[in-house]
Formats: C-alpha cells, structure tokens, sequence
C-alpha cells in the first residue's frame, strides 16, 4: 500500500528491483498529490490499484473493468525514468479511467480525442511540477502530430514489433511476426475500412501471448540446465 494505494509488482522480477520500483512509486505518487491533489483526488475515486508488469506494448494502460492502471515494467525500471515521469503515467492513466466513467467510450471515433486530453492533463501536470520541463517537452510533441501516427495501424505495426523484439523472441519468429502485421494492414486499406481496434486487438493477443510463451521457455530451459 502506498500512499493509500495497492501497488504490486509482477514480472521476472529480484527483491532489489522491486525495491526500486516501489520506491519510484512512492515519489511519483507523493508527487501527484502534492502538486497536483486533484488528480490525486481523481486517482483515488477512479482506479483501486496500480499493477507493474511486462506487457512491452504500452508504457501504460487503464484496464477499466479492473479499476487498474498497468504500467510497463521496463519502462518503470529504468535508470531514464525518473519519479515524475512515472507520475505522468499515472496521471494520463487516470484520465482515460475518469473519462470512462463519464461515459466517453474508447472507440475510433473518439480515440485521437481521448487521447489528446490525457496528454493535455500530462502537460497540465509538468507545469504544477518543479522539475516537470521533460514531461511538458514530450507532452508537447504528442500534441503537435505523435498522436496521430502513434494510434493508427502503421504506428501500432511499429510498437507491437518492437515489443516483440523487447521479449528477445527468436529473429525468425520476428520476421514471421512483421510479415503478418504487414498482411494486416494491406488488407485493411484494400478494403478501405479503418479497423486499426480489431487489428491491435487480435495481432497483439495471438502474437504477444505466442512470444511470452516462446520467451517463458527459453528461460526455463536455460534455468534448467545452469542448475
């Protein structure tokens, strides 16, 4: 509990990692509620917990039925995410929960919007901070055009590629993964019909879920032979 908050950690993660990431949790989330105690009001009213785990396809995701905001562990780990960019997470997680609640439904349609105002809270959000000029710059360059590629099909080929080649999958399983993303979307624009939602939702739960298992395997495999 941090901060009246259930935080977990759940990933192949040691105790020392864990340590830092709830440490970094507990900045970010002070941070939230000193400088911004609105949107900490909105946090608590909004989402019951904060999970960080190793789904690389997103740095952050509110996993609505949950009340739950999922955060990428690498992303939470690293040495270049400092505690007020944890925060920003968090803060734009927590608007897409309270823009659900009020009834904005995630769809194509609505997406680029809902997307705009979480990261206009993030901009909001750095300007209340001492040190927030690094979440004002990103936030600034997701509202001046990053939106637009980042959601739609190419830029969804580009992330769930990446995050395959994050899990360390064998090159021929990312070539074959690449190929197929690519059949995805040239039949999507030969049909003229924009389903960039049944296209991340079905490649990323097949493939995503194919290159765990073909990673959770590789791991046990070694484990089992340096014994």
């Amino acid at each position: 509990m941090i901060q009246g908050i259930p935080c977990y950690v759940w990933y192949l993660s040691d105790k020392q990692e864990r340590q830092v990431i709830f440490q970094k949790l507990e900045e970010a989330l002070s941070l939230i509620k000193k400088y911004a105690p609105v949107r900490f009001a909105q946090l608590k009213k909004h989402n019951k917990q904060i999970l960080v785990a190793g789904d690389p396809t997103f740095l952050g995701m509110n996993i609505y039925q949950l009340r739950l905001i999922e955060i990428y562990f690498k992303h939470a780990i690293s040495e270049q995410t400092n505690a007020e960019l944890l925060a920003s997470v968090i803060v734009h997680e927590t608007t897409h929960a309270r823009l659900a609640d009020l009834g904005f439904e995630y769809s194509e349609e609505n997406k680029y919007r809902i997307e705009t105002l979480c990261h206009r809270s993030e901009l909001v959000f750095g300007l209340l901070l001492p040190n927030g000029q690094q979440i004002i710059d990103e936030a600034h360059s997701w509202l001046n055009g990053t939106i637009q590629y980042s959601y739609s099909a190419e830029g969804r080929q580009d992330t769930l590629i990446r995050a395959v080649e994050e899990l360390e999958t064998p090159k021929w399983f990312n070539n074959l993964f690449r190929k197929h993303i690519q059949r995805k979307i040239n039949a999507q624009k030969s049909k003229q019909a924009p389903q960039d939602g049944y296209f991340t939702q079905r490649v990323s739960t097949k493939f995503i879920l194919v290159s765990i298992f073909i990673l959770a395997a590789f791991i046990l495999f070694n484990w089992y032979f340096e014994k």
